[in-house]
């Protein structure tokens, strides 16, 4: 599993084009909390959450400029 959160998350905003909003109500965590994640504020967070991460990161779809 990967773990470097911070740059996953991002890339999960960015492929899916969602709010931090939406992308907590995906993860069951606050809006707050995803912000933190984004920002590297929040390194290791629960073992649930960073597998929904992991997740959502293997299955984005690729973005193309």
């Amino acid at each position: 599993m990967r773990t470097d959160f911070s740059s996953m998350t991002r890339e999960i905003l960015n492929a899916y084009d969602i709010s931090e909003a939406t992308l907590a109500k995906m993860l069951g965590i606050s809006q707050p909390r995803v912000h933190r994640i984004k920002k590297g504020d929040v390194k290791d967070p629960a073992f649930s959450v960073g597998k929904a991460i992991n997740r959502l990161y293997d299955d984005r779809p690729m973005v193309t400029e």
